[in-house]
């Protein structure tokens, strides 16, 4: 492992150990209530965890790369999933938190990993499902309907769309 990947994870340590105390020092709470600090330091803790154990992984490989650090289609995924993360903020009110999140993880898998449609559109609505019965039905989140497309799906799914 390279140096300056190893200054890296050593920052992302040190960083992850002080948001971890500050993240107890606002208060944990319960896992039934938790406090301000519950989710700060539960993915601090995350981060920290791999930090370590990629430091402990890393000390017996020697990889040298030769490959650039910026390639071509690389930046020109990360325009597109950029223009993709604005669309979903913009459209998000408009056609409501579902068919947004479907579209969403639909533009992502086809256009950045080149999926066949059936994988596609298989795993866009699993996803959307998924993410909209944790957020609404476990989490009560109140999610946007859509301006448009909320109306449609009251008259229509009722009994599902609250």
């Amino acid at each position: 492992m390279r140096m300056r990947d190893r200054a890296t994870l050593y920052c992302f340590t040190a960083f992850s150990i002080f948001m971890c105390l500050e993240s107890w020092r606002l208060g944990l709470g319960t896992f039934s209530t938790p406090g301000p600090g519950f989710l700060p330091f539960g993915a601090s803790a995350v981060i920290g965890l791999i930090a370590i154990s990629l430091l402990v992984l890393g000390r017996k490989q020697r990889v040298v790369s030769t490959e650039p650090f910026f390639k071509r289609e690389g930046i020109f995924n990360l325009l597109i999933v950029l223009c993709l993360i604005f669309g979903y903020v913009f459209l998000l009110y408009y056609i409501g938190f579902f068919l947004c999140t479907l579209l969403f993880v639909l533009c992502c898998i086809r256009f950045i990993e080149r999926r066949k449609w059936g994988v596609v559109i298989g795993t866009s609505i699993v996803t959307a499902v998924v993410a909209w019965l944790l957020f609404d039905y476990w989490l009560m989140v109140q999610l946007p309907k859509g301006i448009w497309v909320g109306p449609f799906f009251e008259k229509i799914w009722g009994f599902l769309w609250k």
